[in-house]
């Protein structure tokens, strides 16, 4: 059931501003001044909380209908608002969802050996090229307006099978999932190289090795297009470099699944999945003060830490070995300060792909770290509160013996 998430949002005076902006009768269609009415949806994006399952592809549309539904009706109030709102909630949960199929491709020269993975309830399924009838026949004209697609053949095809209610619901998920699978190969793969160069000329390129291809449309199980919408990626990306995982497949492909049945034994994996998929798409980009940015989100998340610098150097600190401790220091002050600048005084630093890297390194510690111990931990909260305790041994040896001493005074 649609609510709203938190009291700072007062419907009442959300509803008194579209009274104030609509311009139609009641009976009437709605209608509404331009701009000002979109200023007021996004606020509602923000103020409203819906049904889990509801994904936010989709939340936008509700909370328009169920606005343009109010408007209609009557006078807008706080109460027919939200009504409107759930009502739309509950029609949109009450269709079936529908199977759907996204056409895309990554940056791996196809083998073999790839054939098939299953994320989240998504067959993943690669190819070398898309079977004859996923066509885009009747839009190719219209992609070939927004972008200029070279070597296309060379990219490995791939088609992600999902359940959802809408194209939208249906791509995000799609997305989601394949995301997932190449946050896990990039990690193992990303974590191979401490640092990279770009020589003379060279265009920017992503950190990471396996990117999105540059179109991703959306079709029916038997192929036919679902929709004559495309997405697609609007990065100049050099698409001849395709990363050839061949050479080390076996070891990835048992390392992800390691890690996957790893994560199947903690509780809060669905915080972890996330993150990974947030972690692979800030090193999709381009752009190093983007991927810079994106990052750091990722380690205050991970470390549980937003805003927190000093609890979020702790935390990672931890995680370091001794004699390495107060160097990490310094580069985790210096990173901190490189971040502050970036949002601060929109700073940016012309060794920014170096910071990048040296970021990246410690977001796969304290990943492995979740990976390797979260099972111990009943919440992703508990997990870092752990990382809270002394580095010395011999302080934890101390605290041990203290607390028991607790133990038997209250026995």
């Amino acid at each position: 059931m649609a609510k709203v998430r938190d009291k700072k949002y007062d419907l009442r005076e959300i509803a008194r501003r579209i009274e104030e902006v609509k311009k139609n009768e009641a009976g009437q269609p709605a209608a509404f001044e331009g701009f000002a009415i979109h200023e007021i949806y996004s606020i509602l994006d923000s103020a409203v909380e819906f049904h889990p399952e509801i994904p936010d592809a989709d939340k936008q549309r509700l909370i328009r209908k169920g606005v343009h539904t109010s408007a209609a009706n009557s006078e807008i109030n706080a109460e027919n608002l939200l009504t409107q709102i759930n009502q739309a909630e509950r029609e949109y949960l009450s269709v079936r969802p529908s199977n759907f199929v996204l056409a895309t491709s990554i940056s791996v020269a196809f083998f073999a050996e790839l054939k098939k993975a299953g994320v989240n309830g998504s067959a993943i399924t690669f190819s070398r090229q898309l079977p004859a009838n996923f066509k885009r026949t009747e839009i190719q004209e219209d992609i070939e307006k927004v972008i200029e697609i070279k070597n296309a053949h060379r990219f490995t095809q791939v088609r992600v099978s999902v359940k959802a209610r809408t194209n939208a619901s249906a791509v995000n998920d799609a997305m989601f999932n394949l995301d997932y699978l190449r946050g896990l190969w990039n990690f193992l793969v990303n974590q191979r190289t401490r640092v990279q160069f770009l020589i003379g000329q060279q265009k920017p390129r992503p950190i990471n090795q396996i990117v999105l291809g540059p179109i991703h449309t959306l079709h029916l199980p038997k192929g036919m297009l679902a929709t004559e919408e495309f997405w697609y990626q609007s990065q100049d990306l050099q698409y001849d470099r395709l990363y050839r995982i061949s050479l080390i497949w076996p070891d990835v492909r048992n390392r992800e699944a390691k890690i996957r049945r790893k994560l199947n034994r903690i509780s809060y994996s669905k915080e972890i999945v996330r993150w990974f998929v947030r972690y692979v798409r800030a090193l999709d980009s381009t752009d190093a003060d983007v991927s810079f940015n994106r990052l750091w989100a990722v380690l205050e998340q991970l470390s549980q830490s937003p805003g927190k610098y000093e609890q979020l150097i702790r935390r990672v600190l931890f995680l370091v070995d001794k004699d390495e401790r107060d160097y990490c220091l310094l580069v985790l002050g210096h990173l901190r300060d490189v971040r502050n600048g970036l949002v601060h005084d929109d700073r940016s630093r012309s060794e920014m792909r170096t910071y990048v890297f040296q970021l990246k390194w410690f977001i796969e510690q304290i990943f492995r770290y979740h990976i390797s111990m979260g099972d111990s931990f009943e919440s992703l909260s508990e997990s870092c509160d752990f990382l809270d305790l002394p580095y010395s041994v011999n302080v934890l040896q101390e605290k041990v013996a203290l607390y028991q001493k607790a133990l038997r005074f209250r026995k």
